[in-house]
């Protein structure tokens, strides 16, 4: 184990008073009193104390009476009705938008909402600073932490301008980190070397700290790369080799549970690891499991990856398997942690990078405002033929609210993306589009009983690129993204149009757009390609558990052939009754988890069946035989039933 000093430390930061960060806290704490409705934006690299700021102004806040709402970013689904939910649930009673100032305002002595992990809901960013704050009575104050600076568009937009200010964590100066390196007991010589090496970064501060308080003699080369390489440096001192797979394991997903982690890692005692990564220094506690620091569990899961690339995806696919079984129970309003989740054991860049980001884009996104027409209409007459730009004004003049336009920094409208539900506009318009036409006669060829919305991305164009590739266009569609989350589950169809299929290729393959070449249709001196992109009946969720499986493989992918019954393998090659396919059929939904004779009966011979319960036995017994080699594959769990591991 490592040495309990960082841990305390870190504990008694928050019961002590934070180092190093009184002038910052005294000015977050000034903005209470100020009758203005302050946003307040707190950014800086991970590690380097954001959330300790927070709890200390949370703490100082509650003292003075305020009502204080601790919102974690992390487990919102980035959509109105997520943030809204979390908040109401944080109330204790239902909120919308428009009854925001009359409930959180009603405390005399204020409200501070505080959203730490903000980053984790990027695609929420407009709509926060177009609708959410706008809304806000003058005695709610609301505490915006991140990585990142805010995006343009917060300081584009006067009155957020006006309402905002931004603070920039920067590491602890020298004063500061001789104070907290002193809570270790460490000798001068040491403290000073760990100084230097951190940089005054915290979190480097504190690891380095714990793992080089008892050590004797001259700094090994570990402290110079401490601030690259945190996680190594730290996993580097601890013996427990079963702690040690636990950190790996868990810096692969993006949260882990007793369960996950009993899932990860079968032979080890998952509750008693559980509690050790607790108390890890570089490890959160959050509502809904633990989190890895963002920094070490990058450090690691990469580092994992290239030196044991088969158990790296061992613990992918049996986060997987978890997953998918934990949310067929969960309720809906938790559905976004799965899919969050999921999305997290992606590592197919286009979409890692969409849901993920990285770092800020330096753009901003938002509805076209009546001022903004003519900067599309300009665009659209630079990179198409005349007849598309008739379309887009008659457009831009019935429904605006179709493009969403890319500003830069300098609040320049440099590109747009014209995206609806062919259900919300005017079936006008659409009929005057040859494009939208064609992929309405579409969506009703392929409308049945349960039928599913469709999304048109009518177009994309950068104001120097038109449709090729650009950052403009990288951050349009990021925001597509937030629209496919927004329509789902109800979300099936995505259409999108290109004239230059080439350079977007093996990225709309690889996410499953499939280019029709019976749909292209000629306007002007152009022909326009149509992609579809079919979810299917699960929508985004089965989309993409679908990408997953691409990427990762699945433990029963392609087992069970429902066209012929069979069960295929390296091994084997056996063919089964209807009644043998549907009891492996139900196994193998259960990704590995035991199922009882009874719900066996039930789900395939049918609730009214009043045969034998031993009729189960009878049929595992016939597949066994069939399977030969493979029979092992089907386990008795005593006292249970059967279960199937593939």
């Amino acid at each position: 184990m490592p040495p309990a000093g960082a841990t305390e430390v870190l504990r008694r930061e928050t019961a002590d008073g934070i180092i190093g960060r009184d002038a910052e806290l005294e000015l977050l704490l000034s903005s209470l009193n100020d009758a203005e409705p302050w946003v307040w934006f707190i950014h800086g690299i991970a590690g380097i104390g954001k959330s300790t700021l927070l709890r200390a102004l949370a703490g100082s806040a509650g003292k003075r009476r305020m009502s204080v709402h601790w919102l974690d970013a992390s487990s919102i689904e980035p959509t109105p009705a997520g943030l809204l939910g979390s908040l109401s649930r944080q109330c204790g009673r239902d909120l919308s938008i428009d009854s925001l100032a009359a409930e959180l305002g009603g405390n005399a002595c204020g409200t501070a909402i505080v959203i730490d992990h903000y980053e984790s809901i990027t695609l929420l960013d407009s709509w926060v600073r177009e609708t959410l704050v706008p809304s806000l009575s003058p005695s709610v104050k609301l505490f915006l932490a991140a990585r990142e600076a805010p995006a343009p568009g917060w300081r584009l937009d006067p009155r957020c301008n006006m309402l905002l200010r931004a603070l920039g964590l920067k590491a602890l100066d020298r004063p500061a980190a001789e104070q907290l390196l002193a809570r270790f007991g460490l000798e001068q010589d040491c403290a000073h070397a760990i100084r230097r090496a951190a940089a005054g970064h915290p979190l480097a501060l504190v690891l380095a700290a714990g793992k080089l308080r008892d050590r004797v003699g001259a700094m090994t080369d570990v402290l110079a790369d401490v601030n690259f390489d945190l996680a190594r440096a730290y996993l580097s001192g601890i013996e427990d080799k079963g702690l040690l797979e636990a950190i790996e394991a868990a810096s692969v997903v993006r949260r882990v549970t007793t369960r996950m982690l009993s899932m990860l890692l079968p032979q080890v005692a998952a509750s008693e690891y559980f509690v050790a990564l607790r108390n890890l220094p570089f490890v959160d506690a959050a509502q809904d499991g633990l989190q890895i620091h963002e920094l070490v569990r990058t450090a690691v899961a990469g580092t994992l990856e290239l030196s044991d690339p088969s158990r790296y995806r061992r613990y992918q696919r049996a986060a997987w398997r978890c997953l998918k079984s934990d949310a067929r129970q969960c309720p809906r309003v938790d559905m976004w942690r799965y899919t969050a989740d999921m999305i997290y054991l992606l590592r197919n860049p286009v979409i890692r990078e969409a849901f993920f980001p990285s770092a800020a884009t330096g753009f901003s996104i938002e509805r076209a405002q009546p001022s903004d027409i003519e900067d599309v209409a300009a665009m659209v007459q630079r990179h198409e033929p005349q007849p598309v730009l008739e379309v887009a004004r008659a457009w831009l003049a019935g429904s605006r609210s179709s493009f969403l336009v890319v500003r830069n920094r300098q609040n320049r409208v440099v590109g747009f993306h014209w995206t609806y539900d062919p259900e919300r506009v005017d079936a006008a318009l659409i009929e005057r589009d040859p494009v939208a036409r064609a992929w309405l006669d579409h969506c009703r060829g392929n409308s049945g009983p349960t039928a599913k919305r469709a999304l048109f991305i009518r177009r994309w164009l950068s104001d120097e690129h038109g449709e090729a590739p650009s950052a403009a266009q990288a951050a349009a569609w990021l925001d597509m993204k937030r629209i496919y989350m927004e329509m789902r589950p109800a979300l099936r169809w995505v259409y999108l149009t290109l004239t230059d299929p080439a350079p977007f290729a093996r990225a709309a393959t690889e996410l499953g757009f499939v280019m029709r070449d019976d749909a292209r249709i000629k306007i002007g001196d152009r022909v326009y390609h149509t992609a579809i992109l079919d979810m299917g009946p699960e929508s985004f969720d089965g989309w993409i558990s679908r990408l997953l499986e691409a990427e990762i493989g699945s433990p029963g992918a392609h087992v069970l052939d429902e066209r012929s019954r069979r069960f295929l393998s390296d091994e084997v090659e056996v063919q089964l009754s209807p009644l043998e396919f549907s009891v492996m059929q139900r196994l193998y939904a259960r990704d590995g988890l035991p199922a009882s004779r009874d719900e066996l009966i039930a789900e395939v011979w049918g609730e009214h069946f009043e045969g034998e319960s031993n009729v189960v036995d009878a049929v595992i017994r016939e597949i066994r035989r069939k399977l030969g080699p493979r029979a092992k594959i089907i386990k008795t769990v005593r006292g249970i039933g059967y279960s199937l591991h593939v």
